[in-house]
């Protein structure tokens, strides 16, 4: 027996945007590092002073990219019968009418947030 969208609903859905928010912080973070090693090896006579500043900016470009993650993209929700996180917890062979207006809301965020950033 697992949890379904149907039966925690916000329970669901925060621990998936929480989720989706560590996995990119993960991979920001290991882009980062790379990204950090290159320029200390490209430019190693200075690394003793740029060592701090590219740390710092590391954990702003992650923290950063995260929090965009958790705020400004659709969750994804844990399906115990699927064993898997989904986008559309509300998925069937036909979709409902809370998916489609899911789903319109999601696009209208996707087109209106670059837009006022």
């Amino acid at each position: 027996m697992g949890s379904v969208f149907c039966m925690y609903p916000t329970f669901t859905y925060v621990a998936g945007g929480i989720a989706l928010a560590m996995w990119c912080m993960a991979c920001a973070t290991t882009v980062s590092l790379f990204a950090n090693r290159i320029l200390i090896i490209a430019f190693h006579e200075y690394a003793d002073v740029i060592e701090k500043k590219l740390a710092y900016s590391s954990i702003l470009f992650s923290l950063s990219y995260g929090t965009y993650m958790l705020v400004f993209t659709p969750t994804i929700c844990y399906n115990s019968v699927w064993i898997s996180w989904i986008p559309d917890p509300l998925s069937e062979s036909k979709p409902s009418n809370e998916s489609a207006e899911m789903v319109i809301f999601e696009k209208i965020k996707r087109i209106t947030v670059p837009i006022t950033v």
